[in-house]
């Protein structure tokens, strides 16, 4: 290749890039246009890439179960078949705070749709009407389960006094 004296000196060498880049006061080998804002600084993170493997470092020891937290399905104990049989009464006692709750979001969207029938938005009230049914239809159903349940014990409790007093045989 044929190159004058003032062109090689304009130019620097490849070593010479090389070391500059090393040094921190080049950045590229290749001119940029004009318009070019600097190089994108990704501050030592990494980018993800769906096709790239997963990099490790050799210094860790690696741990294949910590590797996927976001598929990990979490599981509440309290209800969970691990963790042995739902006990119905037990949580119904448990929760039991939540019926003053219940009852006071009740009473406030009574409220609400005796406003909203005053001032004559009637898609409104439809709504609220359709959010109090809700409620009192999940509240008899509660109610209903609860008789149910309570029928049931006391059943199970006559059929065992009847065991107990005439030896009778269970079923």
């Amino acid at each position: 290749f044929f190159c004058s004296a003032a062109m090689a000196e304009a130019q620097p060498t490849l070593g010479e890039l090389l070391a500059k880049q090393k040094a921190g006061r080049h950045k590229s080998f290749v001119r940029q246009p004009a318009d070019f804002r600097g190089p994108v600084v990704n501050h030592g993170k990494k980018t993800k890439s769906g096709k790239k493997p997963k990099e490790l470092t050799s210094r860790m020891a690696f741990n294949p179960l910590k590797v996927n937290k976001k598929e990990q399905k979490i599981v509440d104990p309290r209800f969970s078949d691990v963790h042995g049989d739902v006990d119905v009464h037990r949580i119904s006692k448990v929760y039991q705070f939540l019926n003053g709750y219940r009852s006071d979001e009740r009473k406030e969207l009574e409220e609400q749709l005796r406003e909203r029938k005053r001032k004559g938005d009637d898609d409104g009230a439809a709504a609220v009407r359709q959010e109090i049914m809700k409620l009192h239809q999940q509240d008899s159903q509660r109610k209903r389960s609860g008789e149910l349940q309570q029928a049931k014990k006391e059943i199970l409790a006559a059929e065992r006094e009847k065991v107990r007093e005439t030896g009778k045989t269970p079923y």
